[in-house]
């Protein structure tokens, strides 16, 4: 009979691995972000005064974000600003 062994990770252990998870999650985060901003640049000529503007009205929308949040409406609140706009969000991004 083959048995199998689960292994006993510490507590110390998994705080480790989440803390590597979500630093790999915010460093690929903020390559997408430039890689966006390098493209806003590329594509439509966006330079560095009215990439600021944008920086500090993301920066708005990211505290508007984490308070809506709190009451469980983020989410929608997002997707009808992306509707808004006029662009399509797949039922999968809910």
């Amino acid at each position: 009979m083959k048995s199998h062994i689960r292994w006993q990770y510490t507590n110390r252990q998994k705080q480790m691995a989440a803390e590597l998870c979500d630093q790999v999650i915010h460093d690929a985060i903020v390559k997408a972000q430039w890689l966006m901003c390098i493209a806003m640049n590329d594509a439509l000529g966006i330079g560095a005064k009215r990439m600021q503007r944008m920086f500090e009205r993301y920066e708005t929308l990211t505290e508007e974000y984490k308070e809506a949040q709190a009451d469980d409406v983020a989410d929608e609140l997002l997707r009808r600003r992306v509707v808004q706009m006029g662009l399509t969000v797949r039922e999968d991004a809910k």
